[in-house]
């Protein structure tokens, strides 16, 4: 099996005394073979992630963080800690 390594970021703003979270709604499209043919299709409930993606070669892992953030949420952020790695 092919390791794969992804990168993302969790982005928080005070905006006026609140805080904001920028965070994404990933596509639900149920795949054609999870449902028998004929059966009602439910409509999925609202999830929502954070920004993320796999890293590109010859790419950081903070190069992916900061593209992945800015290409599926349109924000620019500005780095300030690492997060724990999960396995």
């Amino acid at each position: 099996m092919e390791r794969e390594i992804s990168a993302g970021g969790v982005v928080i703003q005070k905006q006026e005394g609140e805080w904001w979270l920028a965070a994404i709604e990933p596509s639900c499209e149920p795949k054609p073979s999870a449902r028998p043919s004929g059966a009602a299709v439910r409509r999925p409930k609202a999830v929502l992630a954070l920004p993320k993606g796999l890293v590109d070669a010859g790419e950081k892992p903070l190069e992916t963080a900061l593209r992945e953030v800015y290409e599926e949420t349109g924000v620019t952020a500005d780095p300030v800690a690492k997060l724990g790695d999960i396995k």
